[in-house]
């Protein structure tokens, strides 16, 4: 397909998921009202919630947002599974639970038979995403038929000062994309504008898709056979490799994601240092309290 002048005409299909609407930070929705400016945009958000309370004015593309709810999705695929629930009871349940909401909404959209210029796939639980002229250069790559798949730059902020890589399996930091971590300023050195082949897979918050590879019937997100260290991402990735071979996958430096890093355990560990701080302060107060007592007898 021929690259389009006016971003107007580009047809694009945004296709998100977050636990509930409200967790969506202001950044992000001001970015999605961005791209509904600017493209022809249709958004369709997966939310855990059941019913819609938003009111038309509020949706970041108006009468084109389509609220879905993931029980009613999983209902339409006739899947049932009443342990879906406890799903998010270990890092790996969550991952198949993610992976069969998102097939869940590729499934749905498939049955609009709706074709897009190129489908953008979100998570909307970030803290920003990229502008309508960040993500032009990766629509316009994909209309020209240069890539098949471009990801972003997926950025995590810690403390509000480090800036980590997100996406480490990409880089082949590790073959647990989970366990390590490399300071941003080392991915840029990687990817000034694009990295792309020899990569397997990437995400980073954010992807952009030629329609015909993110709708193909015979891959899936969601893989029985997924072992501890992958995400969703590379088991669609790895089916898509077997039926189109030759099709590129990449980073753009310039479209960037940013999320917040996962201090879950951190803030464990500082709870507990807190503890013993506090522990220690009244140890030495009782101490003192004692050594006074033994000086006024």
């Amino acid at each position: 397909m021929t690259q389009k002048e006016s971003l107007n005409s580009v047809e694009i299909a945004v296709l998100g998921i977050v636990r509930s609407f409200h967790d969506i930070k202001i950044p992000v929705y001001k970015g999605l009202k961005d791209w509904c400016t600017h493209f022809n945009t249709s958004l369709y958000v997966v939310t855990g919630e059941s019913g819609n309370s938003i009111h038309n004015q509020l949706l970041p593309c108006g009468n084109q947002t389509f609220m879905l709810n993931e029980n009613h999705l999983a209902e339409q695929r006739e899947i049932k599974d009443k342990k879906l629930a406890s799903f998010f009871s270990s890092r790996q349940n969550r991952v198949n639970r993610i992976a069969m909401i998102r097939d869940n909404l590729r499934s749905y959209f498939r049955s609009l038979q709706n074709t897009p210029d190129a489908i953008i796939v979100v998570d909307l639980d970030l803290l920003k995403i990229p502008s309508s002229a960040s993500l032009s250069h990766a629509v316009h790559r994909i209309l020209a038929g240069n890539s098949g798949v471009i990801c972003a730059n997926g950025i995590e902020r810690f403390m509000g000062i480090f800036h980590i890589e997100y996406d480490v399996f990409a880089m082949g930091i590790s073959v647990d994309p989970w366990k390590q971590r490399r300071l941003y300023k080392d991915i840029m050195a990687t990817i000034p504008y694009l990295y792309r082949t020899p990569l397997e897979s990437c995400f980073g918050g954010l992807a952009v898709y030629d329609p015909k590879l993110y709708l193909e019937k015979s891959c899936n997100y969601y893989s029985a056979e997924r072992v501890d260290d992958k995400c969703e991402h590379q088991s669609l990735h790895e089916c898509l490799r077997e039926q189109y071979p030759t099709f590129d996958i990449g980073i753009l430096g310039t479209l960037k994601t940013y999320r917040e890093f996962d201090a879950t355990i951190l803030n464990a560990v500082l709870f507990l240092l807190g503890i013993l701080l506090l522990l220690g302060v009244l140890c030495r107060r009782r101490k003192r309290m004692t050594n006074n007592r033994k000086r006024q007898e």
